[in-house]
Parts: C-alpha cells; sequence; structure tokens
C-alpha cells in the first residue's frame, strides 16, 4: 500500500491471520482515499452492512461471474456503489423483522430502485430528465427519511420495504 498507493483494494473477508473487515477498516483509516471493494464466500445480509461500515463500497460473492468484480472495481474507483446482483438478492430477501413506517416521494421511490441497479447520479439524472444536484437531493431525503447515513442502507431498507424490487425477487 505504502509502495504502491493503488486506487481501489480488493478485500477478502477471509484473510489468514486476520479479518477482512479489519483489514478494510485499517486502510480507510491510513489511506482514506482509497476505494475499497470487499469480496466473501459468506452470504450474510449483516456482513454486507459490515463492510459498508468499514468503508467498502462495493460487495461481491465469490459466487459472483468475473464480471461482477470488474464491475465493482471500477465503480468503487469511480466513488459509486456496486453490489453484485447475487448480493442483492440476498439483501432484498433478507427478513424484514417489522414493517417500515417512513413515506417517500414518488421522485424518492424512482431514484432508489436505479441506485439499486448501481447507477451512477449522473445516470439517473439523464434517465429522469432531472440535474445530478436534483438526484443528490433526492437521495439525501430518501436517506433522511428512511433514518440511514448511506445509500446502501436506504436501498436496503426499501428492499425490505417493497419500494425496491431486484430482479427474480419475490417483494412487493
Amino acid at each position: 500500500m505504502e509502495q504502491q498507493q493503488p486506487d481501489v483494494v480488493v478485500v477478502d473477508y477471509r484473510l489468514g491471520g486476520g479479518s477482512g473487515l479489519e483489514a478494510a477498516r485499517q486502510i480507510r483509516d491510513r489511506w482514506p482515499g482509497t476505494a475499497l471493494v470487499m469480496v466473501s464466500a459468506l452470504e450474510d445480509p449483516a456482513l454486507v452492512g459490515a463492510a459498508w461500515a468499514t468503508g467498502c463500497r462495493s460487495f461481491v460473492t465469490k459466487d459472483a461471474d468475473a464480471e461482477d468484480l470488474v464491475r465493482a472495481i471500477r465503480y468503487a474507483a469511480r466513488g459509486e456503489i456496486y453490489l453484485s446482483g447475487d448480493v442483492r438478492q440476498l439483501l432484498a430477501d433478507a427478513p424484514t423483522g417489522a414493517t417500515a413506517t417512513f413515506e417517500l416521494s414518488s421522485r424518492e421511490r424512482q431514484v432508489l430502485p436505479l441506485t439499486a441497479d448501481g447507477a451512477s447520479v449522473e445516470e439517473i439524472a439523464v434517465r429522469l430528465f432531472l440535474s445530478a444536484h436534483t438526484v443528490r437531493n433526492h437521495l439525501r431525503h430518501a436517506m433522511t427519511r428512511l433514518g440511514v447515513h448511506t445509500k446502501l442502507e436506504a436501498v436496503m431498507m426499501a428492499a425490505r420495504a417493497g419500494v425496491v424490487r431486484f430482479e427474480g425477487s419475490e417483494t412487493s
């Protein structure tokens, strides 16, 4: 890290002699400009949240296609979120435990699914004929209404409440 100072680091959750979460935390603390991608064989929604909390902005399971890993790295390099399809499905299938008690505007309900699909703010702006600034505002407002601090948490909450549907998901 010290010599190469990479833009993106791919971290395996299970490291010999330590945790990928701890490694990600140390990288984030020491090199905050380095984007992090977590890779894991574990399919646990809590791990996705823990990886996000340590600074990982992309998450791919080891069962995902190589193309997913490449996409995750590219998205992370741009500062964007990427979840492989199997991770999105995992989050969609996660038990809610409670019914969501929030109200999202119609625009927030349009922006969140596009975010979940991996669209950048700029891509969402083009699709919805909005400015990037307006899209960011909708995302911020949605996060506030949902009581979360990140786009990933907003997508997870919206999926659990049925606002975001993932292809093949039975969430309504």
